[in-house]
Formats: structure tokens, sequence, C-alpha cells
């Protein structure tokens, strides 16, 4: 039994040894450049540059796709109140879209009716009456958009959505551009200057006399 014991462990020995030597000797046969791939990056900084790239990339273009979304939207105001028919604003918002170059982008969207007063005694009522005004605006905007859109071949697609409305009153920039002529003022005070070389004129000629 110790014998047998004993040439196990030899043989585990030998075995442990050669596998030690085998990789040994596998290491040594691989080139420098292989064993400093293995520990460092060699994409450094390329692969860190493009990551951080995209992230700083990223949030632009989400901007990007909202700023559109919203420049295809027909809101409330394009329409008459609780109407489906277009104001001219909404027929001119329209034809906007249309016109966009190269090509249109035929995602179109309709603010859903928030022109519709809430009335308490009537609230079981209120949301089905909303999509039935939205609806009657999505085909008015489908009749519009194939009609003026038909010698292009663009096909719409137009569905009802609740963004928030990122207008402001026109009177604030009309404000600030009736303000801008006051901001330009002379800054060289010419009057003084004319004056005072007048005056040196006459007590000169005074002297002569």
């Amino acid at each position: 039994m110790k014998t047998t014991m004993r040439t196990g462990a030899a043989v585990a020995l030998t075995a442990l040894g050669i596998s030690a030597l085998g990789c040994h000797s596998m290491h040594e046969r691989t080139s420098l450049s292989d064993r400093y791939d293995n520990v460092v990056d060699p994409c450094w900084p390329q692969r860190y540059n493009s990551q951080a790239r995209d992230e700083v990339i990223a949030p632009f273009a989400a901007q990007a796709a909202n700023g559109e979304i919203i420049s295809q939207t027909i809101w409330n105001y394009h329409f008459e109140t609780t109407s489906e028919k277009l104001t001219p604003a909404g027929v001119e918002a329209l034809d906007t879209i249309v016109r966009k170059r190269p090509s249109p982008d035929g995602a179109v969207f309709v603010q859903t009716a928030r022109d519709i007063a809430w009335d308490n005694d009537k609230a079981d009522r209120f949301a089905a009456d909303r999509a039935a005004l939205d609806a009657k605006r999505i085909a008015t905007v489908q009749k519009y958009l194939a009609a003026q859109a038909a010698a292009k071949g663009t096909t719409f697609t137009v569905v009802a959505l609740d963004p928030a409305d990122p207008a402001f009153y026109a009177r604030y920039p009309g404000n600030a551009i009736q303000q801008l002529p006051g901001q330009y003022r002379p800054t060289l005070n010419m009057s003084s200057g004319s004056g005072s070389g007048g005056s040196s004129g006459g007590s000169s000629g005074g002297g002569q006399r």
C-alpha cells in the first residue's frame, strides 16, 4: 500500500513539473509585444475617446429628436376652438412641413385636444369627447397633407401626441426688437469739440485786430 502511494505521488509530482515546465516554455516563446498586449489595453486611448464622444453626443441627439417632433406638431391653436377646422396659421404650418428640404418628414403629430373645457358634470364623457376631436383633427390634417404632397409622392402618418407647448407670447421678442434702436447711441461728443474750436478761432481773430 505504501509502495503504491509513493508511486502515485511521484507520478503526480512528475506531471506537475512537466506542466509547469511547459507553461514556462510557452511564456518564453511569446513575443514581448504579445505579452504587453496581455497586460495593457493596446487600443488606449482610442477606445475610451470613442466612448466618451458617444456619451457627449447622446444628449444632443435626444434634443434634436425632440426638436424635430415639436416642429412636426400641429398645435391646438392651429385649429378653431373645439373644432377640426384649420386656421390660417394651421394651414401655413402644414405648408411648412410639406415644403421641407430635401424631403418632408412623413411623421406628423397633432396635439391632443386640450381646448375642450372641463365640465365636472360631464366627467365621464371628457375622455371620449377629446378622443373624438383628436380623430377629426387627424383626418383633416391627413386630407390636407395628401392633397398638398400628391405630386411629391410622400405619405404621411399622423398621430395624436400630448407634448408641452414650448411657445411663448410674441410680445416679448417684439418688445426686445422695439427697444433695439435705443441701444445704439453715439459715443463721440461732436458738439463740444466744434464749440471749443469756434471759440478759440474767435479769440485768435480778436487778438490780431
